[in-house]
């Protein structure tokens, strides 16, 4: 089915084909222009459909070339109202709820607010086309609008407007791969879309770097998937007023239990496995569907950020700093999101240059086609080198051909260098400034597990001795003089106290403690509280210790005097 904006003439089947190509103005008649959708399949096109603008073009001059190329004629919106298809409609709320996608928040309502007002009259077409189109050699790749896993006819244009899908955007770009193009630009104008398939999109587009110079160009919004796409190719531009980045994902859920509620109806669900129904829009979010929700955005998330960091060159954390946040121009361009700021035309002109001087070879073959010859020659030197092979070059002209491979390789070797030291330069900063965070959080980590580990050694002693010595017959003032005669940190190992030899410690303390009171009373002390016998003792021993040492002076005859030798 044609858009409201053409008429359509069917040619032959769109269902033989495996992909399309679209070439707008690619035929004309009376000066006014056509567009050609190419069928493509094993490899070989043909004509598949003509467009025909409705503003150039009336409905009986389109159904009357159309006739003439005996084809089957459609005017502009003359595709029915045939109802929405209900398993469509209850196919996409899947689509919809309960999934991460990755898209700006302001058209995540839109969806939502167009889902809510579904009527019974959405067109579904019956046929859709790619569009590829070609400038200067580069094959421009239009990605615009809302991009989809895959497509859901008419019922997604009425909630989304334009949109596109993962799989269109694939083959358009294996197409441009495979055709005579020199280069590809994305021309990205696309809010994001479903995070389904968006990561293996991105990846396949990375990792075709090298085999044709890729470009994106935010012309004028790449945003959340569309600059995951973005992010694939090996340079990104954008305009001074365009925006990307929204580099975060979101899902959401509807609860309309109270909606069901003041209808009067009722819903009843049997199932088995308690996760069946956690997302059933007939009861209210539980708090662990939520987890599991919450869980799921997460990982993408978390792909999201590392297909950017990897295809930017940047750190996972440069990343998440942006927050989901959007860029413009030089701000994007600061923060590695892009590389440079032109406009779509400058862009086209840039990698056309890019492609005119980007191998020494076609300078030097240049040099030669164009050189003057030395004697008459049958042909030109132009037609001369084009009507050569590879063999005969390499027969004719060795030493060129040598010059040639010579100047590629130490071109390649010298850029492969310079990336490389400077990716290696990069990488050990950033190593350099990980590991020195890392030990920092390391020692923190250590004093405070070792400060941790001595208060609860500490802590179990004191019960010890607590336990103990409150059992005992010693009295309160001693306590602490007692403590002190046992360190518990001789009884420490591997970060763990010998409770049982440090108990067995204790235990001898006291009982040498306890066997001295008594003492007190034979040396003949008074106490009037049981709190003196600690200081009466150590008084009442040094008293024995000088009668000890009269007395031995005595016995000797000195009188207590120095004995003379």
């Amino acid at each position: 089915m044609p858009n409201p904006n053409e008429h359509a003439c069917r040619l032959n089947d769109p269902d033989k084909y495996d992909k399309f190509s679209r070439k707008n103005c690619e035929q004309k008649h009376d000066d006014k222009c056509i567009d050609v959708i190419y069928g493509i399949k094993s490899g070989k096109s043909e004509i598949q459909a003509l467009r025909y603008p409705k503003e150039v073009w009336s409905a009986s001059d389109a159904r009357s070339h159309c006739k003439s190329r005996q084809g089957s004629f459609e005017s502009a919106g003359d595709g029915g109202n045939n109802a929405m298809d209900e398993s469509i409609v209850l196919d996409f709320n899947t689509r919809i709820f309960n999934t991460p996608w990755m898209i700006l928040p302001e058209k995540f309502d839109v969806i939502l607010a167009n889902y809510q007002s579904i009527g019974k009259n959405i067109v579904t077409p019956k046929f859709s086309s790619l569009s590829l189109s070609e400038s200067s050699n580069i094959s421009v790749i239009e990605i615009h609008g809302p991009l989809l896993y895959r497509s859901y006819g008419g019922f997604m244009a009425f909630l989304m407007g334009t949109t596109k899908t993962y799989d269109e955007i694939r083959n358009e770009f294996h197409e441009a791969l495979e055709n005579k193009s020199k280069a590809i630009l994305l021309d990205i104008d696309s809010p994001g879309g479903e995070a389904n398939g968006v990561m293996d999109l991105a990846d396949e587009i990375y990792s075709m770097r090298g085999k044709k110079p890729i470009y994106a160009i935010a012309n004028e919004s790449a945003y959340s998937a569309a600059y995951a796409i973005a992010s694939g190719a090996d340079k990104i531009f954008l305009s001074r007023t365009a925006e990307v980045g929204s580099v975060g994902v979101i899902a959401g859920h509807t609860d309309q239990s109270k909606y069901d509620e003041d209808l009067g109806v009722k819903y009843t669900t049997v199932f088995a496995g308690a996760r069946k129904i956690d997302f059933n829009r007939h009861k209210p979010l539980s708090d662990e569907a939520k987890a599991i929700l919450q869980e799921e955005v997460n990982e993408h998330y978390k792909m999201f950020v590392q297909t950017v960091a990897t295809n930017r060159k940047l750190t996972a954390n440069d990343v998440m700093k942006t927050e989901a946040g959007l860029f413009t121009g030089e701000k994007a361009v600061s923060i590695g999101l892009a590389d440079e700021v032109m406009s779509y035309v400058d862009a086209l002109n840039k990698i056309g240059q890019a492609d005119r001087v980007m191998f020494k070879a076609n300078r030097t073959l240049n040099t030669l086609v164009n050189a003057e010859p030395d004697e008459p020659r049958e042909h030109s030197p132009r037609e001369e080198v084009e009507a050569m092979n590879l063999d005969e070059f390499k027969e004719k002209y060795p030493e060129l051909l040598k010059e040639i491979e010579t100047g590629l390789t130490a071109t390649v070797t010298t850029s492969l260098t310079e990336q490389f030291k400077a990716e290696k330069a990069t990488m050990r900063q950033q190593f350099d400034q990980e590991k020195g965070q890392l030990s920092t959080k390391v020692l923190t980590l250590e004093k405070r597990e070792a400060i941790r580990t001595e208060k609860e050694l500490k802590a179990t002693a004191d019960s010890i001795w607590t336990s103990k010595l409150s059992a005992s017959e010693i009295p309160v003032r001693l306590f602490d003089k007692v403590r002190g005669q046992v360190n518990h940190e001789k009884f420490v190992k591997d970060d763990a106290l010998d409770t049982a030899t440090f108990s067995a410690a204790v235990d001898t303390e006291i009982a040498d403690w306890e066997k001295d009171l008594p003492n007190s009373v034979v040396l003949g002390i008074a106490f009037t509280e049981k709190s003196d016998v600690g200081d009466k003792i150590e008084e009442r021993q040094k008293k024995n210790d000088e009668d000890l040492a009269k007395a031995l002076f005595s016995f000797a005859g000195t009188g207590g005097e120095e004995v003379k030798t």
